[in-house]
């Protein structure tokens, strides 16, 4: 049972990295297309917004990097440290 219970949690983990990054591309490809026809979304700088854009994926990314690997050490064994 305890297997199952890991095999969810990797599912689920691999699932916010797939919404995460569908997400991210479809935000960045936005912003590099309003980049290049001439910033249609305003009036800020279409190329600042689409490095934010870059920026916010990436740290979307990491976050949820960060979160499963204090899983893995916290929910792990004993020896959790080790296997670094």
């Amino acid at each position: 049972m305890a297997q199952s219970l890991k095999q969810a949690g990797v599912n689920i983990f691999n699932a916010i990295y797939g919404v995460v990054g569908v997400i991210g591309a479809i935000a960045c490809l936005l912003m590099l297309l309003n980049w290049v026809t001439g910033n249609w979304l305003g009036r800020d700088d279409p190329k600042k917004i689409f490095f934010q854009a870059l920026l916010g994926t990436a740290l979307a990314f990491g976050i949820v990097a960060i979160i499963q690997f204090v899983k893995d050490m916290v929910g792990g064994s004993a020896s959790g440290i080790s296997n670094l």
